[in-house]
């Protein structure tokens, strides 16, 4: 990476203090990490923008009953994952991206494959859970099942090395095949749930294919002849276990919704489906943002992590506010655009969900940061105590309210859990972790 120029503008006699060096080096590492997140934050969203598109034609082109079953597996199914999604997949990020060696980074990798299997076991034990009690097939959730965790172990492993270019692309390619094949079997008539849902799950193949043997990240770790120590084994299951309840919590607020209206309400998935699907817009940004930020809070010193958690509250907050505002100025508007006159009555529904996946982003940001400092009782506290609010909320309000009532609740439950990890991750007693290492931030590491 070409070195900045700092020199003072001052008379060479006169030494610079050192926070003014610092100030100005932060500065310039502000707009660097601007440039070089521009590019990977365009692939990103592009790709969650086609993958949106998936589960809207499912709603348009499916009547209600199928409709509101494939919506039940597509979006229950990253509850079900969470003990590989958010357990071994979440796990191996930031020791990856810490590791100096291949030797080291394979090792990590072996030690994150040997949680990968009680985590699929485990997920496939929730999958039938889940089905049984709501009268649900229960193959395609254990598509969804292996499908979504070889998936979310890929692209972790590719942020985790710093690919992150590669890691946006792979998850572009596998949505344009995924809308691809899609359409294709609806313009031969296919009205199959478990072959759409099929069709989701395994979509990441493609993508794989297509990155894999230019970017060699899983192959070339693969290859090497070693074995992942005690110590390392034991590590990544101490830091697997925290972020899984984590992530099974995250559920909690943005999953348990759809699983109790289909409990209570068979007829209402497919509108609540139609609202939620409206809704996933909100965490565009702050999910193609959260790609980058624990692996490069992972490297960082002090500085860059208190510099980075400043700047992701900013972006949040006033992003936060006009997607607030927009969504409850144009729900109506949008429920009539993209599903005519179908489902009405999901615009008050749209209003509350969007608040609260509007919320959930910031703490998403919030959270990554957080574990890529090693915080992870942090975001364990907000997301559980947001959870149990969201789940209580939703036995309360779901059998009374149907719909709306699961969208009151996941809003409830995202507000708690936002307002507690802002003030949790700013304890002083965390701040005085930030102890400065260097005074010019180094953004420009060879992608290992």
């Amino acid at each position: 990476m070409r070195k900045h120029d700092v020199r003072p503008l001052v008379a060479p006699s006169t030494k610079v203090p050192e926070a003014v060096v610092m100030t100005r080096s932060l500065t310039l590492a502000e707009r660097e990490w601007a440039r070089r997140i521009s590019g990977v934050l365009a692939l990103t969203l592009l790709g969650r923008l086609i993958g949106f598109v998936y589960p809207v034609l499912l709603l348009r082109q499916l009547d209600n009953a199928a409709a509101g079953l494939a919506f039940f597996f597509v979006n229950s199914a990253y509850f079900v994952v969470q003990p590989v999604s958010g357990g071994a997949a979440m796990a191996m990020v930031s020791p990856i991206a810490a590791a100096s060696t291949d030797d080291e980074r394979a090792q990590w990798l072996r030690a994150a494959a040997n949680a990968f299997v009680p985590g699929i076991a485990l997920a496939s034990v929730v999958a039938v859970i889940a089905c049984v009690t709501t009268s649900a097939p229960v193959l395609p959730m254990l598509t969804m099942v292996v499908g979504l965790s070889v998936d979310t172990m890929y692209f972790q492993l590719l942020t985790a090395r710093h690919r992150y270019t590669a890691a946006a692309s792979y998850r572009l390619i596998a949505n344009v095949a995924q809308l691809a094949a899609l359409v294709f079997v609806l313009v031969l008539g296919f009205r199959s749930v478990t072959l759409v849902v099929a069709i989701f799950a395994f979509s990441y193949v493609v993508g794989f294919a297509a990155v894999e043997p230019g970017q060699q990240a899983l192959i070339a770790l693969a290859r090497r002849v070693v074995s992942a120590t005690r110590k390392q084994r034991r590590r990544l299951i101490k830091t697997a276990i925290p972020t899984a309840i984590t992530g099974l919590a995250y559920s909690g607020i943005t999953g348990a919704d759809t699983y109790l209206v289909r409990l209570t309400h068979h007829d209402l998935v497919a509108p609540y489906g139609a609202a939620k699907t409206l809704a996933a817009p909100f965490l565009l940004v702050s999910l193609a943002l959260a790609t980058i930020v624990q692996p490069e809070t992972a490297r960082a010193d002090g500085v860059k992590a208190a510099s980075l958690r400043s700047r992701i509250i900013r972006l949040g907050a006033g992003g936060g506010a006009i997607g607030i505002a927009s969504c409850w100025a144009f729900s109506g508007i949008a429920v009539h655009l993209m599903y005519g006159g179908r489902y009405p009555a999901a615009a008050t529904t749209l209003g509350w969900l969007g608040t609260g996946t509007t919320l959930l982003g910031l703490h998403t940001l919030l959270q990554v940061w957080c574990w890529g400092r090693g915080l992870y009782v942090v975001p364990l506290i907000s997301l559980g105590t947001g959870a149990v609010t969201a789940i209580a909320v939703n036995l309360a309000l779901v059998p009374r309210l149907g719909a709306p009532g699961g969208g009151v609740a996941m809003c409830l439950g995202a507000a708690v859990a936002m307002v507690l990890i802002l003030h949790l991750s700013s304890k002083p007693a965390l701040r005085h972790a930030y102890r400065p290492a260097r005074a010019i931030v180094r953004l420009g590491d060879r992608p290992s």
